[in-house]
């Protein structure tokens, strides 16, 4: 025997229904696509969200512009795909400071879908990153895509269910493309660092100098980006164990700086807040 309907379900049914497909209401109330459907025909609620821009839902089916590269990275960096039973779901997760870089993915798709402000334990980012949860407590934003053409655009492109795990990854062919990609892999998963080091010499002066890491557990996918850095752009990274993940490191100076004037040649997508930390390794290397 069917649930019956609380007050609290009909009024937020009533509420987002102009704004979910009937399958995204079945996952947020736990209901089956025919209850939803019955219940919204004798409310009165017929109008149908599928006659809305949801924006371009093959985005990902061919990987041909800087916008598609960085954000394969950004996702197989930051997101997860999981299919279901009724659902084909795309995710990102992200620490709220960083909401507006959601809101920029969001655009592809017309804004059709919602940006949420979740505060709690700052475990799932974690566990999806493959990180021992530590019961941070923090506000993220998250995103949820249910859109069967996104999904198997990112499966076939290397962004796999339970990608932590997986010695599956995306790989792009072309230098530019590829460029676009890792700067958004390292958006998701990379750091840029200005390290302080002193040299003893008739006096102290301290030096600073930059270094660009990523944090991964697909050590097939460190030793692509190793082999493509090293053979198409004559730079010198290496990786190595770091507790339970492996490091893909780039320490010289001079490849740091020659990646980062690659990366962002003529780049109109990147995270606002590495953006900043580019510019301060720009002005110490002058």
């Amino acid at each position: 025997m069917a649930k019956k309907w609380t007050n609290e379900e009909i009024n937020i049914l009533k509420t987002i229904y102009k704004d979910y497909s009937v399958k995204e209401i079945s996952k947020i109330l736990n209901k089956s696509v025919a209850s939803i459907d019955c219940k919204k025909r004798r409310l009165g609620l017929t109008e149908n969200i599928m006659n809305k821009n949801r924006g371009n839902q093959n985005f990902f089916d061919v990987i041909n512009t800087e916008e598609k590269a960085y954000w394969l990275g950004f996702i197989y960096a930051d997101g997860y795909v999981i299919k279901s039973e009724r659902n084909y779901e795309l995710g990102i997760e992200l620490n709220y400071k960083d909401v507006e870089h959601l809101n920029k993915f969001n655009s592809i798709f017309n804004n059709y879908y919602k940006v949420i402000k979740k505060v709690g334990n700052y475990n799932s980012i974690e566990i999806l990153n493959g990180k021992e949860p530590t019961n941070r407590v923090s506000e993220a934003c998250l995103i949820r895509i249910y859109s069967k053409s996104i999904y198997e655009g990112l499966i076939k492109n290397g962004v796999v269910q339970n990608k932590t795990y997986s010695n599956i990854f995306p790989k792009i062919e072309d230098n530019v493309l590829f460029l676009h990609f890792l700067r958004g892999y390292i958006d998701g998963d990379g750091s840029y660092v200005i390290k302080d080091v002193e040299r003893q010499y008739k006096t102290l002066k301290k030096y600073k100098y930059p270094q660009i890491t990523i944090e991964g557990n697909n050590l097939n996918m460190f030793k692509y980006i190793i082999e493509r850095l090293q053979n198409d752009f004559n730079i010198t990274s290496r990786v190595y164990k770091d507790r339970k993940c492996y490091k893909l490191e780039i320490a010289k100076k001079s490849d740091c700086l020659k990646l980062i004037d690659l990366m962002y040649d003529n780049a109109t997508i990147y995270l606002d807040r590495k953006f900043e930390i580019i510019n301060k390794i720009k002005s110490i290397a002058v």
